[in-house]
C-alpha cells in the first residue's frame, strides 16, 4: 500500500512539474573555480556580478576572488584578503561594495577582518571595536536600514550591525549557537 502510495505520489509530483513548463538546468560554462567547500558568493546589484571568494579544497583554505556575469566565470587577479574558507559576505547596496568578515584558514586563529570589494580592488576597513573573531556565522543586508547584520558563529549568538562606519551589537541572546546558518532579508 505504501509502495503504491508513493508511486502515485511521484507520478502527480512529476506531473505538475511537467505542467507548468519549468525549464530544465543547463551547464553555462565549463571553465571557473575550483570545486570547492567553506566559500561565500554574493550578488552585486550594480555591477550585474556574482562575486565569490576563498573556500578551501583538497590543497587547503584557497584566497581567489571570482566573478559571473551570467555568461562566464572570470578570475580577478588582484590582492585579496589571505586565503580563508567559514567567511561570510553581504552586499551592502548603498556603498556598492560586496562585504567580507571573517573566516580560517584552518591552521591559525579565526579572524574578525572586514574587507570591501568594489569590483576592481579589495580594502580592508578598519572597524574599531566590533564582533570578535569567528567563522562559518552568517551576513546579511538590510536595505530599509542600510546596515549590514552579523549573526553568530558557533559558539556565538550574537547580532552585530554594520552602517558602513562602525558595528554596534545588536543582542546578546537570541537563537542557539550554531554555524553555517544561513541569513537573508526580507524586504517585505
Amino acid at each position: 500500500m505504501v509502495s503504491r502510495l508513493v508511486s502515485v505520489v511521484s507520478i502527480l509530483c512529476a506531473s505538475a512539474l511537467h505542467a507548468q513548463n519549468l525549464p530544465a538546468w543547463t551547464q553555462k560554462s565549463s571553465g571557473g573555480p575550483s570545486a570547492r567547500m567553506g566559500h561565500a558568493m554574493v550578488y552585486d546589484s550594480a555591477r550585474g556580478n556574482v562575486v565569490l571568494f576563498g573556500g578551501f579544497d583538497s590543497n587547503g583554505a584557497l584566497g581567489d576572488t571570482w566573478e559571473w556575469d551570467g555568461m562566464s566565470w572570470t578570475m580577478r587577479n588582484v590582492t585579496s584578503p589571505s586565503a580563508r574558507w567559514g567567511h561570510a559576505m553581504a552586499y551592502h547596496s548603498q556603498l556598492k561594495r560586496t562585504v567580507l568578515h571573517g573566516g580560517t584558514d584552518g591552521a591559525s586563529a579565526r579572524s574578525s577582518e572586514l574587507w570591501s570589494w568594489d569590483g576592481s580592488f579589495w580594502t580592508l576597513v578598519p572597524t574599531g571595536s566590533g564582533p570578535g573573531p569567528r567563522d562559518t556565522h552568517s551576513l546579511a543586508y538590510d536595505s530599509h536600514r542600510n546596515h549590514i547584520v552579523l549573526f553568530g558563529d558557533s559558539p556565538n549568538s550574537d547580532t552585530w550591525k554594520w552602517d558602513g562606519v562602525a558595528w554596534a551589537q545588536l543582542a546578546t541572546g537570541g537563537p542557539s549557537p550554531r554555524g553555517c546558518s544561513l541569513l537573508t532579508y526580507d524586504s517585505v
